[in-house]
């Protein structure tokens, strides 16, 4: 089955952020450095996709 490309996106970028806090202890400023973006970036990010730490 297919998903819809946003759904696939979405789940990939979820993935993403839960593995680099995993990674970096849940420390967000890193976490962000690594994925590339901001850390008011990523606190959007982790709303979005109600991630709570």
């Amino acid at each position: 089955m297919v998903r819809p490309l946003a759904d696939s996106l979405a789940s990939a970028e979820r993935a993403a952020l839960l593995a680099a806090l995993q990674v970096c202890g849940g420390n967000r400023r890193l976490a962000a450095s690594r994925l590339g973006i901001s850390r008011a970036g990523l606190y959007v990010k982790l709303q979005q996709h109600g991630i709570v730490r």
